[in-house]
């Protein structure tokens, strides 16, 4: 549960000056379920497979009252009007990865190919009603349907190798991809017949990809027992 109060001055020409005031609230009911299982099995001495995945599921009901007065600058109430929300929240969250590790002769010398795959999808549903009681007006209700979908996806080989005088060294091959989409719909509703219209200047679409390509090598040695 969350509330706020804000106000704000605005100056006007020949010093006057109008203000408003702004009370909002958030009250919602969360509940999450998260679940969680991993597994490793040797195939042989130097092969080995493990693997976990995460499930995480968060539901919601949120309520966000406001309402906003507007004031001239003797003090008047010269606009009144509240605009109380109500809604949904359905979020899944998944993540899985799967590793391959081979341990060659030697210490320290492994060769790891690991795979991990997460992706979030997330809806969201408010409805809003304007009650205007300064200056009269006819109610309205609008309503906001913004929904997410993020994916990850990663694949990284590494081969770590003991060198002469104890020295280390690993290379590595990473490779990750994102696919993301971001989606906002608004829409009208008429409150005698119910009718929705959808409002687009405020619906929009975003789509966003990215890959990265990485090669990267560590070389590590110790060259002294002690600093003088």
């Amino acid at each position: 549960v969350a509330a706020g109060a804000r106000r704000r001055v605005d100056a006007r020409a020949a010093g006057t000056r109008s203000d408003s005031e702004q009370d909002q609230g958030y009250i919602s009911n969360r509940t999450s379920k998260i679940a969680t299982v991993g597994a490793g099995y040797n195939v042989t001495k130097a092969d080995r497979l493990s693997g976990e995945f995460t499930y995480n599921l968060r539901t919601g009901s949120p309520r966000q009252p406001e309402r906003n007065r507007l004031f001239d600058g003797a003090g008047a109430l010269v606009g009144d009007f509240d605009r109380d929300g109500t809604g949904r929240e359905h979020e899944v969250a998944t993540d899985g990865s799967a590793t391959y590790k081979h341990s060659f002769a030697g210490k320290g010398h492994s060769f790891t190919l690991d795979f991990r795959h997460s992706e979030e999808a997330e809806d969201r549903s408010s409805r809003f009603i304007n009650v205007f009681r300064l200056p009269a007006a006819p109610t309205t209700i609008d309503q906001q349907r913004p929904h997410a979908d993020q994916r990850e996806r990663e694949l990284t080989a590494e081969c770590a190798r003991p060198l002469p005088a104890h020295a280390k060294l690993l290379l590595g091959d990473d490779l990750e991809r994102d696919d993301d989409a971001f989606d906002t719909h608004v829409d009208t509703i008429d409150p005698a017949s119910g009718a929705v219209t959808v409002d687009p200047r405020a619906t929009s679409r975003f789509v966003y990809a990215r890959t990265v390509h990485a090669l990267y090598a560590t070389y590590e040695r110790v060259f002294a027992d002690t600093l003088t």
